[in-house]
């Protein structure tokens, strides 16, 4: 950084990934619209040619980026460079400031309004100061004269998308030189995950989840919390403290006891730990929307004649280590996309799973446990890799396994449980289970 530059140069950077790069961009003084675009090819070693006459003698920051076919960025650091070909007369004062960055730390962490801390010094006086963020086509800060102890300016960040962000500073004296700091980098993160809990902050799940943004926490206190669910198409973890034998949605009076609506982008709530049942469907799951869920159980207490434990067509479904138990059908499923692994499906009255429209069903599944199912699959009844059709021995009025249990390392082989055994098939396997005294 920091070279002068005139004439005729050229520009050289490698760019590699294993998957192939799809094209690359230059950038000089911000990052819209790219200077120099470069098909891609098969080479890692790239070259550009710039005529520096063709632009007016300045301070640039260049850049490099390149996009592999999936996507994904990567991104050079910042070169700063001195263009140079028409050289003025010397000034009589021919040493630019020096600028000295404070503060905050570079790399670090930012969130609200920021104190930017700097030095600019000078052997006669500094005249003017600016501060860039992500450029020079973008002024922050344009400062006149010279304090008499330091600078110190403050940054609303809010009004500034979270990201990562260059700032760099530069002072110029009266002769016209001109002093710069090195760009630093500071990351922007206001809109932080954050756990909120029930009924600590909100009397209800609901009310919990109404308030949460994408990648908060809602976690359950144990309860009885009588509500239905709509998750509204937000990307979250709404889980339980202790576990789902200790903390129960009874949706008596609504249809579903949680609806994962609302999104066409198949965004992933995660539901963990919970006893859920309803009177029609303990967990839906409509088109274009998603859900992942770990170690929940699925009972018809309410005792209606066709409570289904999961039921989607059209949208996503991930499940794993649940146990469905007296269901009319464990989990429906069909024109969608999932797959559901080391769960339990016991006294089904129709079927653990029921996949309608099977060749449009795009779901895999297996090392499963059926017991006293009226049909352990239907339309047809063909085990799956690794399935279980034996009695779980549960410990009594629980869903522990006794030590004797079928069920015991007998889940997903790349699954692990808590101890880093192979995991368990049922509601207490899995790396998401709640240790159990």
């Amino acid at each position: 950084s920091g070279a002068e530059l005139a004439g005729t140069v050229e520009l050289t950077f490698t760019a590699y990934d294993e998957g192939g790069i799809s094209r690359l961009n230059i950038y000089r003084n911000g990052f819209s619209p790219p200077d120099w675009s470069i098909p891609a090819s098969q080479d890692t070693l790239y070259t550009v040619s710039w005529d520096t006459r063709e632009v007016d003698d300045d301070v640039y920051i260049l850049e490099a980026r390149a996009w592999d076919e999936t996507g994904n960025i990567g991104i050079s650091p910042s070169l700063v460079v001195r263009i140079k070909n028409n050289p003025d007369p010397p000034p009589e004062d021919h040493t630019p400031p020096v600028v000295v960055w404070r503060s905050p730390e570079p790399g670090s962490e930012v969130e609200g309004t920021v104190e930017l801390r700097f030095d600019a010094l000078d052997d006669d006086a500094v005249d003017s100061v600016k501060v860039y963020i992500n450029g020079p086509s973008s002024i922050v800060f344009n400062i006149h004269g010279h304090p008499e102890v330091g600078y110190s300016l403050l940054w609303a960040t809010v009004n500034f998308e979270d990201g990562t962000y260059y700032i760099d500073v530069r002072a110029w004296d009266p002769g016209g030189n001109i002093g710069l700091s090195d760009p630093i980098s500071l990351t922007v993160q206001n809109n932080r995950p954050r756990v909120t809990w029930v009924p600590d902050d909100f009397g209800t799940i609901q009310d919990a989840i109404n308030a949460s943004q994408d990648g908060d926490t809602v976690r359950v206190r144990p309860g009885i919390y009588r509500e239905g669910l709509r998750l509204m198409g937000k990307n979250i973890w709404l889980e339980s403290e202790r576990g789902p034998e200790i903390t129960r949605i009874n949706a008596r009076g609504w249809n579903d006891g949680i609806s994962i609506a609302d999104r066409e982008d198949y965004t992933r709530t995660t539901v963990r730990g919970f006893t859920i049942y309803s009177e029609y469907q303990g967990i839906r799951i409509y088109e274009f929307s998603g859900v992942t869920i770990y170690n929940c159980i699925f009972i018809n207490i309410l005792g209606v004649n066709e409570f289904n434990g999961v039921w989607f067509a059209g949208g996503r479904g991930y499940i794993y280590n649940c146990v469905f138990d007296r269901c009319y059908d464990g989990i429906v499923g069909g024109y969608s996309v999932g797959e559901f692994k080391s769960s339990i499906f016991i006294r089904c009255y129709a079927t653990g799973y029921f996949h309608f429209a099977r060749w449009e069903n795009w779901i895999t599944y297996g090392w499963n446990l059926f017991w006293d199912n009226e049909r352990d699959y239907s339309p047809i009844d063909i085990p799956h890799f690794g399935d279980v059709f034996a009695d779980p021995l549960f410990i009594e009025d629980s869903y522990v396994l006794s030590n004797n249990s079928p069920a015991i390392d007998a889940g997903d082989p790349e699954i692990y449980d808590l101890d880093g055994s192979r995991s368990d098939i049922g509601v207490h396997g899995g790396p998401y289970a709640y240790i159990t005294n």
